[in-house]
């Protein structure tokens, strides 16, 4: 046969790999033109997220500060105490931040002093008097003339307000935004707890921050970008964005564009830092980078800044498409090429693999082939070829699942055992030394090897393991080396196929004048030393111990009695309700002390 080196075939292969190696010449080229349009785009977005950085640094650090002032004067049960230096730090900070719609502070005993700007300019009071709560208001004009007054009985309870519940310790705490009841502007509240010596909470201030002007100064710097900016707290909760309309959308717990931001509260946490990189949804493409911005020890804010990738990329990325387009066309001749020739040697490759895998499994059945082209593959296929003759002659010596637990673990075949609970059987053919003295040696060798050849198949059927051939007997158990469900069940109702499969065979042997065969059955069920029993060099996975001694003479007993199958009174127990036996006697076994009943099997 002209079997070519699979060297020849290697080097035609490797030609082809060269094109395909100049085809990623070209896409490293273009990777790397893309990678100068990224790093342009990189530096667009990140100007823009630290402008909003800086932007939303200063709309929250004064009012910070002026909170954490409030908090610290006020240590008593009674914010009143110091009402005059509340109110003087408070209306200055109202009247300096013109995004600041309202600061307030309340105590533990429901009284709330507010500083607010609209609707109009005035100062709150809410406070116990006579033993009634008074709501109590004071219109002012920015040169803190007064205007007006107004007072009722107060319907509004600080201390049950989420601003007030939240604040639980001593530092800021920056609320979800919420439309604003008096000025039906969308907002959020900043508060700060004053604690006493021992954690509880004394006070709480608070500033109501609206969000207009941020966002549009986010809005802002987003068309300048052509993309959309988001800025969210440490809980991934949206404070605003490019996209909003400044309604009540936030009140229905929604999230604008989910597509988008959600995608990227599952990849990113960026209290850890920064993060960018590009997403993909539903055939678009978007740059992306997370930017942290950090108020204090304990409070962090993000800053998601998105940008289409066909804005970024424009016509650079056309460009080199189209010179990608062209020379895949090039390089798709050359990779059809390379297929076809990679396909005539693999195929080979794949099939002896299945064939080796095949026998790994003991799947001795099938034909092998040794067609192969290449000189090298062609040789490992004899050799696979008489592997397989191997395998299926050693199978015929040792149990089959035995091997295949081998194989499946990896493991060599050692010297050692395992006690274990067996059903166990042992047959003999009666008189057989009269009909072997009838027949020549081959055709007694055939007679027998039928016979053999049936009471195997019966005894696989019932997932038994015959241990070996003892002249005409036949020495099996079940349960090792594969467990099994209810062996002594397989064990007795092999026993009965046994001998009706031996009527089917001696009535073919009566029609042919040859001899008919009468075996009789033994099983016994206990405690069994099951395992690799000989020498290091040579050995035989086999059961030893008193139980099989039992089976062996049950078996023999049989012909005390005229009877086909002998069983134990321990296999008697465990099958009573399942077959019908019969007792046949109580009677002491060769090498046992102790008398032990004996039934028969009969269906």
């Amino acid at each position: 046969m002209n079997n070519s080196p699979i060297r020849v075939r290697i080097s035609v292969t490797f030609i082809s790999l060269i094109v395909t190696f100049a085809a990623i010449v070209i896409l490293v080229n273009y990777n790397n033109s893309l990678k100068n349009s990224y790093e342009l785009s990189d530096k667009i977005i990140n100007q823009a997220a630290q402008s909003i950085i800086e932007k939303t640094k200063y709309y929250l650090s004064k009012s910070n500060t002026s909170l954490k002032i409030l908090g610290n004067n006020n240590k008593t049960y009674n914010i009143y105490d110091i009402e005059g230096l509340n109110r003087e730090v408070m209306w200055e900070l109202l009247l300096s931040e013109k995004h600041i719609a309202s600061v307030f502070l309340a105590d533990r005993n429901s009284n709330f002093f507010q500083v607010r700007r609209d609707p109009k300019l005035a100062i709150r009071k809410i406070e116990n008097v006579n033993g009634k709560k008074i709501d109590f208001y004071e219109y002012k004009d920015k040169n803190d003339i007064t205007l007006g007054y107004k007072s009722s009985l107060a319907t509004y309870d600080p201390i049950v307000r989420p601003w007030y519940l939240n604040t639980n310790e001593k530092r800021i705490h920056i609320s979800k935004p919420y439309i604003f009841s008096s000025t039906k502007k969308l907002g959020i509240t900043i508060s700060y707890g004053s604690l006493d010596k021992y954690g509880n909470k004394l006070a709480v201030s608070a500033v109501d921050i609206t969000l207009n002007t941020l966002q549009e100064f986010i809005k802002k710097q987003a068309k300048s970008i052509k993309g959309e900016i988001y800025l969210f707290d440490k809980n991934y909760n949206l404070i605003t964005s490019s996209k909003d309309k400044l309604n009540n959308h936030f009140l229905k717990n929604e999230t604008i564009n989910k597509n988008d931001f959600e995608y990227f509260k599952l990849k990113n946490n960026y209290q850890s830092g920064d993060f960018k990189g590009i997403v993909r949804n539903k055939g678009d493409s978007s740059i992306f980078e997370i930017s942290s911005l950090e108020l204090d020890s304990n409070n962090k804010l993000g800053v998601l800044v998105t940008i289409p990738e066909d804005i970024v990329l424009g016509r650079t990325k056309e460009m080199l498409l189209i010179t990608i387009v062209i020379s895949l066309l090039f390089l798709s001749v050359f990779v059809f090429l390379s297929f076809q020739m990679s396909k005539m040697i693999s195929r080979p490759i794949a099939q002896f693999a299945d064939d080796i895998n095949d026998l790994r499994n003991l799947k001795t059945d099938k034909e092998l082939t040794n067609d192969s082209k290449i000189k090298e593959i062609y040789q490992a296929q004899k050799s696979l070829i008489s592997l397989q003759h191997g395998i299926r002659a050693f199978k015929k010596y040792m149990p089959s699942d035995l091997v295949k637990i081998l194989i499946d673990t990896n493991q060599e075949a050692k010297i050692g055992g395992d006690e274990k609970n067996l059903a166990i059987m042992f047959t003999d053919i009666e008189g057989f030394t009269t009909i072997s003295e009838t027949l020549t040696p081959l055709e007694l060798t055939h007679h027998l090897s039928i016979y053999f050849d049936e009471m195997e198949k019966v005894i696989s059927k019932y997932n038994g393991t015959i241990d070996k051939y003892i002249g005409d007997a036949i020495m099996g158990f079940w349960g090792a080396p594969v467990d099994i469900e209810e062996p002594i069940i397989k064990a007795a109702q092999c026993a009965l196929a046994m001998q009706e499969k031996l009527t089917e065979l001696n009535n073919k042997w009566k029609k042919e004048g040859k001899a008919e065969l009468k075996t009789r059955i033994g099983v016994h069920f206990g405690k069994t030393l099951v395992g690799n029993i000989g020498s290091p060099n040579r050995m035989n996975y086999t059961i030893m111990g008193d139980t099989v001694n039992v089976a062996a003479r049950l078996e023999g007993i049989n012909k005390n009695y005229g009877t086909n199958i002998m069983v134990s009174e321990e296999v008697y127990m465990r099958i009573k309700d399942q077959f019908t036996l019969e007792y046949i006697d109580q009677i002491e076994l060769k090498g046992k002390t102790e008398s032990t009943k004996i039934y028969t099997l009969k269906a």
